[in-house]
């Protein structure tokens, strides 16, 4: 059994293999090291290796077809571009953690700043050790009740998968009770009950075509015969990370940003939310 030092020392290596898979030039030598000299890629034999040096988990049986989804041009490999769209994608994890509110909780933890709100980072950046400590406490502190709770959460989520999975199993006819409310259940509203919408889209967007199963299973379309997946859409409409685009047939590519500004934009006051869906939702590389 792993001791507990072992435990803290995986962990210690994951993390500072998640800085080297952040940074372009690991990569780059991770690929040089990897890769097949006189095929300049990366084959299916020497890719799990080389993902699990970057701390990048793929199931050994998955292999074949993530090289398979990930080989744009069916060369039989992954070239560093192809390399470096897969290792930087989120996994489910990071797509998870993403919702966590850490940016509000270490700003919350900050010591309070008696001044006007524009000196407040001035003053912030003379925090002495002492009072960075301080913080840095209750940030710990927070930070393992969030996730305590947000686990708890996340457990139920699946439990519920679980049962709904057996009862379902146990009798295709089966009916579930149903729970009802009193009359001031009723004008309390949906809210009281299941909680506020989420109402941040674009994270929702990126989950859907990021995190979600069929994130990575390719497509070829019916008209110009590209050859994608959601992940790389939404690389390249919100990301601009063009290389993964087939540019053929005279297809534009949008940029967000400046269709933002566009008078028909400025116009329907449409946020950048709607901007990605409206670009996404009628194809990205076929625009």
């Amino acid at each position: 059994m792993e001791s507990a030092h072992e435990k803290i020392r995986t962990q210690v290596e994951g993390l500072e293999a998640g800085f080297k898979r952040r940074n372009i030039k690991f990569v780059q030598d991770t690929f040089e090291s990897y890769k097949d000299i006189a095929k300049q890629v990366i084959l299916a034999s020497s890719l799990g290796p080389a993902l699990s040096s970057l701390d990048v988990h793929v199931d050994a049986t998955e292999i074949d077809e993530v090289l398979k989804s990930r080989d744009l041009n069916s060369d039989g490999g992954l070239d560093f571009q192809e390399f470096s769209s897969l290792v930087s994608t989120p996994s489910p994890i990071e797509e998870w953690v993403r919702e966590l509110p850490l940016t509000q909780l270490v700003a919350d933890a900050m010591p309070r700043m008696d001044c006007p709100i524009n000196d407040q980072l001035r003053h912030l950046s003379k925090l002495s050790q002492e009072q960075l400590d301080v913080s840095c406490g209750i940030i710990k502190e927070i930070l393992l009740k969030t996730l305590q709770e947000k686990l708890a959460d996340l457990k139920e989520s699946f439990d519920m998968l679980d049962r709904q999975s057996t009862a379902d199993s146990n009798s295709k006819f089966q009916i579930s009770k149903m729970s009802v409310g009193n009359i001031s259940d009723f004008h309390n509203g949906l809210s009281s009950r299941i909680g506020e919408p989420h109402l941040d889209f674009e994270k929702a967007m990126e989950a859907e075509h990021c995190s979600r199963g069929d994130s990575q299973v390719y497509f070829v379309t019916g008209n110009y015969k590209v050859r994608t997946c959601p992940a790389n859409e939404w690389a390249i409409t919100v990301r601009g990370d063009i290389k993964l685009a087939d540019r053929g047939h005279g297809r534009v590519l949008e940029n967000i940003d400046k269709s933002l500004k566009h008078e028909t934009a400025v116009l329907a006051k449409l946020r950048r939310c709607e901007v990605i869906a409206v670009v996404l939702y009628t194809g990205p590389m076929f625009a």
